[in-house]
C-alpha cells in the first residue's frame, strides 16, 4: 500500500512540475510600455483605430510623450506610420512581448477593414527573445505613435528638427532627446538582411527578428547618450 501510495504522490509531483514548467514557457511575464497617446477616442472616425490618434493635434501627443519621457527617465522613440501600416501594428506587439498568436484587425488605405490571425512558430529561444525585447523597450522609451495621413503629423516630425520630406518608408523609427529634437533613425526594415520575417510554419506571416530589432534598438539608445 505505500508503495503505491509513494507512486501516486511522484506521478502527481512530476505532473505538477510539468505543468508549472509549460505555464512559464507559455506565459512569461512581460512589461509595461509607456506609450502615446494613451487612449484612442471612439468617436475619432469609424472607431476602429487602434494605435494612432486620426483626430488630434500631433505636435500635443509629441509633447505629452516627451514630458512623460523626461519624467520616467527615458527617451521618446517616434513610430510615425498610420493604421494602414500592418508593420506598424506587427512593430507594437513585439515591443509588448508578444509572440506566437497574433490578432491583427486595422484598415487599410482604402478604408476597407481587415482580420488576420497569425500564428508563429516559435523555440523557447525565441520567446526568451520577446522578453528581452520587450524589458528594453519598457526600461529605456516611451513610444509615441504619430500618425502620418489624417493629422498634422508632418508638423509633429518637423518640430523635432527632422525634415518630415525626407521620410519615404512606413514605419518611421527615430529617437529623440531630452529636450525633444531628433537624434537618429532606424533604416527601413526591409533594407536590413534577414530583419523582415513573412513566413513561419509554412503560413504566411508579417513579423520581425527580435535579435536583429533589439540590436537596431541599442544603437539608437547608445546615439541618445552620446547626445
Amino acid at each position: 500500500m505505500k508503495i503505491i501510495l509513494t507512486i501516486i504522490n511522484f506521478v502527481f509531483l512530476s505532473i505538477l512540475v510539468t505543468s508549472c514548467q509549460h505555464s512559464n514557457t507559455i506565459k512569461p511575464s512581460v512589461s509595461k510600455i509607456s506609450h502615446q497617446p494613451e487612449v484612442i477616442d471612439k468617436s475619432c472616425r469609424d472607431g476602429n483605430a487602434k494605435l494612432y490618434d486620426e483626430c488630434n493635434n500631433q505636435i500635443q501627443i509629441l509633447q505629452k510623450a516627451v514630458q512623460q519621457a523626461s519624467n520616467e527617465n527615458k527617451n521618446v522613440i517616434v513610430v510615425y506610420g498610420g493604421e494602414w501600416c500592418i508593420w506598424c501594428h506587427v512593430l507594437d506587439k513585439y515591443f509588448h512581448g508578444q509572440f506566437r498568436t497574433f490578432d491583427y484587425k486595422w484598415r487599410d488605405s482604402s478604408g476597407d477593414i481587415f482580420e488576420w490571425l497569425m500564428n508563429e512558430t516559435v523555440t523557447q529561444t525565441e520567446i526568451d527573445d520577446a522578453i528581452a525585447l520587450n524589458q528594453f523597450v519598457a526600461d529605456n522609451f516611451v513610444v509615441a505613435h504619430i500618425e502620418s495621413e489624417y493629422t498634422n503629423g508632418r508638423d509633429a516630425i518637423d518640430s523635432t528638427g527632422f525634415d518630415s520630406s525626407n521620410i519615404y518608408y512606413y514605419p518611421y523609427i527615430f529617437v529623440l532627446n531630452e529636450q525633444g529634437q531628433y537624434v537618429s533613425s532606424m533604416p527601413s526594415t526591409d533594407a536590413i538582411e534577414n530583419f523582415e520575417i513573412r513566413e513561419s510554419g509554412g503560413e504566411e506571416y508579417r513579423g520581425y527578428n527580435r535579435k536583429i530589432l533589439l540590436e537596431q534598438l541599442k544603437k539608437l539608445k547608445i546615439d541618445t547618450n552620446n547626445e
